[in-house]
């Protein structure tokens, strides 16, 4: 089948044999010289609901690869096969999981005092406040005596 022209269909399901298409999509493509395609799945013309809608954790899934050789809908099935998860995946699934962290480590040492800050900004002078109430005057003295005129 060297550089000749095929669809591919690509089926998720819920469940094997006769389980629900979650996602659906077609890929019209060519054959290279080997007879090789490339595809990446989601970047083809989806059939029913986006790629992103399926909720991954939800139940497990499998996915369907079909051809057609002749270009009008006669399509052969390729296989069916479960996805899986791989080892980095299933770690990232739990990396962030308090079940799975270490006990916490011993405090450091503390750190020396850093260098004094350098002053703020003077901040702008206050209004003058409002006069007081006057009072009542004291009483009169008593008058100074000359005695040296």
């Amino acid at each position: 089948m060297s550089n000749k022209s095929t669809v591919i269909k690509i089926d998720i399901m819920d469940a094997p044999v006769s389980g629900n298409i979650v996602y659906s999509e077609d890929h019209s493509v060519v054959t290279n010289n080997l007879g090789l395609i490339n595809i990446a799945i989601g970047q083809g013309i989806y059939q029913n609901n986006p790629l992103g809608n399926i909720n991954w954790g939800a139940s497990n899934y499998y996915i369907e690869i079909f051809i057609d050789f002749s270009v009008q809908g006669n399509f052969l099935s390729m296989g069916l096969s479960q996805f899986l998860s791989v080892p980095y995946a299933l770690y990232a699934k739990s990396s962030g999981n308090t079940l799975n962290v270490g006990a916490t480590g011993m405090t450091g040492p503390l750190g020396s005092t850093g260098n004094q800050g350098i002053q703020g900004v003077v901040g702008i002078q206050g209004s003058t406040g409002n006069k007081g109430p006057d009072r009542a005057a004291g009483a009169q003295g008593d008058k100074e005596v000359d005695n040296f005129k």
